[in-house]
């Protein structure tokens, strides 16, 4: 008889035995499950304006290529400040050069981490021109700008710029009145406001001859 047993590394055999000439032979065959691990991923290196909030996003999937759900994150922004979720908001106060990590561990105890490197940069953007139809805004630096979640004030009233509204580097962008439902009164009554209500700018340049 010949009996084999298979050990697939969970504390269960299965054994299969057949008749032979010379007696009773047993066989052992184990076989190990693969290792499971999750991969976590934050995106890209990237650049980033100082005083300017910005979404930081984390994923985590299984080693088929599919979503992990219920993972908990930390986020470790490298300027002190630690904080939780899987979407957070940040803010660099001072330029600088950051490096970014976060760790997951999802419900199934499996763990990973994912780091990047954030370029926070000096905002060079102004007011250039307010008239009682508009305000324009000029982008005096060399890249383009996201401002999204920034705001204008004027008149008393806020106008919040939709999601990924990109101004060109070295672009002059004017706002209708009729977009933003803005009231232009005045320079001294309107500002540029970071995402977190703090003023951007309140210095107001001339329009370029």
């Amino acid at each position: 008889v010949i009996c084999l047993i298979f050990d697939f590394g969970e504390g269960e055999e299965e054994t299969d035995t057949s008749d032979g000439a010379d007696g009773v032979e047993e066989t052992t065959v184990t076989k190990q499950k693969p290792r499971e691990f999750i991969v976590v991923d934050i995106g890209s290196d990237r650049e980033v304006v100082v005083g300017a909030a910005e979404f930081f996003e984390a994923e985590a999937y299984k080693q088929d290529g599919t979503e992990h759900p219920y993972v908990s994150y930390r986020w470790n922004f490298g300027n002190g400040v630690v904080k939780d979720g899987q979407k957070v908001l940040h803010q660099y106060n001072y330029p600088g050069t950051y490096v970014v990590w976060v760790s997951g561990v999802g419900a199934d105890r499996l763990s990973a981490t994912d780091k990047m490197v954030i370029e926070a940069k000096p905002v060079d953007l102004s007011i250039s021109s307010v008239d009682n139809n508009s305000i324009q805004l000029f982008n005096g630096s060399d890249r383009d700008l996201n401002i999204s979640l920034w705001s204008l004030r004027s008149g008393g009233r806020h106008f919040l710029f939709p999601e990924n509204t990109i101004l060109a580097a070295g672009a002059y962008v004017t706002f209708a009145n009729t977009s933003t439902g803005l009231q232009t009164a005045g320079v001294s009554d309107t500002a540029l406001l970071y995402p977190n209500g703090m003023v951007a700018h309140a210095q107001y340049s001339s329009l370029p001859s």
